[in-house]
């Protein structure tokens, strides 16, 4: 039913390239696209990783967000669209999506996947902080339009995102500072386990039209400060931080890291029963534990 599949962010830094090479080991289930513009196939380094996924049997086809008929003509009998377009650019983020989804209706394509991987945008309010808005606003759209199918993936924060001095968990320097109770339920998903799990969900009848969460693990920043000791056999530095609380909503606003900070420390930044580790088939796929992580982190 979803065999031919098309990847819009085919190279992007996070997902782009693990989750087109994921679908590329699974050709016995899907034919793989990837959509592209002539700019991207000016860049070097993306024309070599175009290539290569051509060797590895990807379909280059070429398209452009501004241009709708060229656009519907590049997507006819494609199944799903997979959107990874993403970063700080909101006309990219929601104009190149509606874009995507508009082509994809008038092509007949049976399902889209946006690009709102990471927090779950369910639990942050309109508004609350511009980073979300957009990725909102995409989601909203589809969920009021019954031509097309959709599939919202939420994964909480990127691990590679979690675990840095951004957010407080510097496993190099031996320093963890939490951001809330050392007893605060976090979720996280490595971006690795992302693309693992993406061809099954897709596959699975529980993913239509629906909002799926998957996480890696879900742990503490006390449980973090343990196993971080016992795989390194050091100590390491915990504090708490909470500077954030002093900031007004309009800052938080502005301030990506630190609005998602508030979001896990509200405790919505956890899922109870992921989705990965509770459906039949998923369960079975085995994903990347905190001491995996931690081991990752200090291989680097």
């Amino acid at each position: 039913m979803y065999k031919n599949i098309i990847i819009v962010g085919a190279t992007g830094r996070y997902l782009g390239k693990k989750i087109t090479s994921s679908f590329l080991k699974r050709q016995d289930d899907f034919n793989v696209s990837i959509l592209l513009s002539k700019k991207a196939m000016e860049d070097e380094e993306k024309k070599k990783f175009f290539e290569d996924f051509q060797k590895q049997g990807a379909k280059l086809i070429f398209g452009e967000l501004d241009d709708p008929i060229g656009l519907e003509k590049s997507l006819e009998g494609i199944d799903v669209v997979i959107s990874l377009l993403t970063g700080h650019d909101q006309e990219i983020l929601f104009n190149g999506q509606k874009s995507l989804i508009e082509a994809s209706k008038k092509a007949h394509v049976k399902r889209f996947i946006t690009s709102g991987y990471g927090m779950d945008l369910s639990r942050i309010k309109e508004n609350e902080c511009y980073y979300y808005v957009p990725k909102q606003r995409i989601e909203s759209l589809l969920e009021n339009d019954s031509s097309i199918e959709h599939t919202f993936i939420a994964t909480e924060l990127f691990a590679e995102f979690l675990f840095t001095p951004d957010f407080g968990i510097d496993i190099k320097q031996r320093i963890i500072k939490s951001f809330g109770p050392s007893d605060m339920k976090i979720s996280t998903t490595y971006t690795d386990d992302i693309a693992l799990l993406l061809p099954d969900i897709i596959l699975s009848d529980e993913s239509k039209n629906a909002r799926i969460n998957i996480a890696s693990f879900t742990t503490t920043f006390k449980e973090i400060h343990q196993v971080a000791e016992k795989v390194t056999g050091e100590k390491f530095q915990f504090v708490e931080d909470r500077s954030y609380e002093n900031l007004t909503k309009e800052e938080l606003y502005k301030q990506v890291f630190e609005f998602v900070k508030t979001v896990y420390a509200r405790g919505e930044g956890y899922f109870d029963k992921p989705f990965n580790k509770i459906h039949p088939k998923l369960s079975k796929i085995p994903t990347t534990t905190l001491e995996d992580y931690i081991k990752i982190k200090l291989s680097e």
